[in-house]
């Protein structure tokens, strides 16, 4: 997956194909570091939970935490 200013991206067939499968909140912005992690709810979705990152901001604006419970 990637979050760098792009949106988040899967791939189900081993990186030959992708799709973006969230946009970007704040398209003007790059990450420099990102991490996420995923797992399956009782009702067959998919919870993402994905925390970013960047130094060159300041004060609370420094890093992010984002979840979605219906990532597809």
């Amino acid at each position: 997956m990637n979050e760098f200013s792009q949106g988040i991206w899967r791939s189900i067939d081993n990186g030959v194909k992708w799709t973006q499968i969230k946009t970007p909140l704040n398209g003007t912005r790059s990450t420099d570091r990102a991490e996420f992690d995923v797992t399956t709810l009782a009702n067959g979705n998919t919870r993402m939970y994905v925390g970013v990152g960047n130094q060159s901001d300041t004060g609370a604006n420094r890093a992010r935490f984002y979840r979605t419970d219906d990532a597809s």
